[in-house]
């Protein structure tokens, strides 16, 4: 894969978070450049997690989105939060510009969902992808479930 490096912040440094980290770290069209969390110990951790090894430059540490978009340098913003609040950060990474992945669920609350579906759709029209994390879609059994939809059973 060729092209420059998606610099990509993490928001949320929980469980979730550090298995982003690790591997979109270890993959040649990313590089983590921002580590945002509540607890800045927690995004210490991951930081030197994936700056460790074939010396990628360690990732800045905060505790706001917000101080990632003054900063700048990033290009995706990979939400990893609790659910309840993805949309909110969502909302604001999009809003900024940035092209944004959510952790499921959208949200705990359908209304929210759907103002998360809305955001994505805005998006696309202006070439800023949203997507939510599926990891399970090509599963055998996902799979049997997606042609007995598509077959009308």
């Amino acid at each position: 894969m060729s092209g420059p490096a998606i610099r990509t912040a993490i928001i949320g440094c929980g469980v979730i978070g550090h298995h982003h980290a690790r591997v979109l770290s270890a993959h040649p069209r990313f590089e983590v450049t921002a580590l945002v969390d509540i607890r800045p110990a927690a995004a210490d951790e991951v930081a030197e997690l994936v700056s460790t090894g074939d010396g990628a430059p360690r990732p800045y540490v905060t505790t706001t989105l917000d101080e990632v978009l003054v900063r700048g340098g990033v290009d995706l913003v990979v939400v990893c939060t609790p659910s309840g609040i993805h949309i909110d950060i969502a909302t604001e990474a999009v809003t900024a510009g940035l092209h944004t992945v959510g952790e499921k669920p959208l949200d705990v609350d359908i209304a929210k969902g759907r103002r998360f579906v809305d955001l994505a759709a805005d998006a696309a029209t202006r070439g800023i992808h949203v997507s939510v994390i599926s990891q399970h879609r090509f599963d055998p059994a996902s799979l049997a479930v997606h042609r007995a939809v598509e077959g009308g059973r």
